[in-house]
């Protein structure tokens, strides 16, 4: 039931998937692991759905069940600074998890994600240059975020050229790359 909600989200078939993973859940008995990689899925199906209340208690399951699900503590404080939700909590969970993983470029990149939304631009620069030297620059939503960073401290040009970069290099992108990169402006 995991793999095929997992492949429902891959799809962007989002209430296929809830519903699938919903019934397989409750099929999980003594696999905590397990059950939160459930709740953490639903989460981020939630999220696509913009169920922003559903996707934050999926999340809280997942992580209650699970403390040690440090995927799903990156993915909620990623998504609750997507959605420009509890901020401070973001922060509180990445910060955690840097503790546990200091050199991890995605959970960095969370980092800077999270100070973005908040405002914190020019760390945010700090934060997401240290990812793009250490292996980010291979990565499409990183470079995305890069780009959007970017802009947000006076770069546009190169914020750009960041943008079609990250077209490039592919992957799950935000809806608005070709709209940021048409304009050359920044786009939530």
């Amino acid at each position: 039931y995991l793999y095929w909600g997992a492949s429902f989200l891959y799809q962007q078939k989002y209430q296929e998937a809830v519903d699938v993973l919903n019934t397989g859940k409750d099929l999980v008995l003594d696999n905590p692991t397990l059950k939160s990689e459930f709740f953490s899925t639903m989460g981020e199906c939630y999220f696509s759905l913009r169920q922003y209340e559903k996707m934050e208690s999926m999340y809280e399951n997942a992580i209650n069940i699970n403390p040690l699900n440090t995927n799903a503590k990156n993915d909620f404080a990623y998504y609750l600074a997507l959605s420009g939700r509890k901020l401070d909590k973001a922060h509180t969970l990445i910060l955690g998890i840097l503790k546990s993983y200091p050199k991890n470029i995605y959970y960095l990149d969370t980092y800077a994600v999270v100070l973005f939304e908040s405002g914190d631009y020019q760390k945010s620069l700090e934060i997401i240059k240290e990812v793009m030297n250490n292996g980010g620059d291979t990565h499409g939503i990183i470079l995305e975020h890069y780009g959007d960073i970017l802009f947000k401290n006076g770069q546009t040009e190169v914020a750009k050229e960041m943008w079609i970069k990250a077209k490039k290099t592919g992957g799950k992108l935000s809806e608005v790359i070709d709209q940021k990169i048409n304009s050359g402006q920044w786009i939530k």
